[in-house]
C-alpha cells in the first residue's frame, strides 16, 4: 500500500469527533473566531465577551481564564484598567503564560484625550492578533472599538455605537466623549 493509501486508511478509521477537534487545536490563531460581525462568546469565567475581525472584547477575566485563553491561541492581552482596580498583578499572570501583555490603563473619560485616542486606535491597528481587550465590564473597550470602527474600518456612527453597545459601552459620558472626537476627526478629514 502508498504511503499516501496508508494515511488515509488511517484517517478513515479515526473517529470524527478526533479529526474535527485536530482541526481547532488552536481555533482563536486559525481564524476560528475572526468573525465579521459581532458575536457573544463564552469563555472561562468572562461575565461579557464578544469577538470580531480577531479582536476579542472583554469583562476582567480570572487568572484561569488567561489560561484558557493562551489554550485558545490568544497572541495579546490589553488591559485597560488601573493597576489600582486589581488585587493581583496582570502582567505576571499573562507574560508568565507566553503571551504578549499591553496595559493601557484609562480611568474615565478624562483620560480619553485626542492624542491619548488616537494612541489607542494605532494600538488596535497593530496589536497582534488574536487579541482580547478587557477592561472591568468592557464599557472602556466598547468606547474604543466605536472610534476604531468609525475611523479606521468606515463604519458608520450609528452601526458602531450599536456594535459598542453590543460589545458593553453603556456609559453616557462616554458616549458623549467618544462621539465628539470622531466627529471632529471626521470634520479635518472632510467626510
Amino acid at each position: 500500500m502508498s504511503p499516501k493509501k496508508s494515511m488515509r486508511a488511517v484517517a478513515l478509521s479515526l473517529p470524527l469527533s478526533f479529526l474535527l477537534g485536530v482541526g481547532c487545536a488552536h481555533r482563536a490563531s486559525s481564524g476560528y473566531y475572526d468573525a465579521k460581525e459581532l458575536e457573544a462568546r463564552s469563555l472561562g469565567s468572562i461575565s461579557k465577551l464578544t469577538t470580531q475581525g480577531g479582536y476579542w472584547f472583554a469583562s476582567q477575566p480570572s487568572q484561569q481564564d488567561f489560561a484558557l485563553a493562551k489554550d485558545e491561541g490568544f497572541e495579546t492581552i490589553v488591559n485597560l484598567r488601573q493597576d489600582s482596580e486589581l488585587p493581583w498583578e496582570e502582567r505576571r499572570i499573562v507574560e508568565g503564560l507566553g503571551m504578549n501583555y499591553v496595559h493601557e490603563p484609562i480611568s474615565g473619560v478624562r483620560d480619553l484625550t485626542d492624542e491619548r485616542l488616537g494612541q489607542l486606535r494605532e494600538l488596535l491597528r497593530d496589536v497582534k492578533k488574536p487579541a482580547m481587550i478587557h477592561c472591568a465590564s468592557s464599557n472602556r473597550v466598547g468606547a474604543i472599538w466605536y472610534v476604531s470602527r468609525v475611523l479606521d474600518q468606515g463604519v458608520s456612527p450609528d452601526a458602531a455605537l450599536a456594535e459598542a453597545k453590543r460589545a458593553g459601552l453603556r456609559s453616557e459620558a462616554l458616549i458623549d466623549r467618544v462621539q465628539k472626537y470622531v466627529a471632529q476627526e471626521r470634520d479635518y478629514r472632510g467626510f
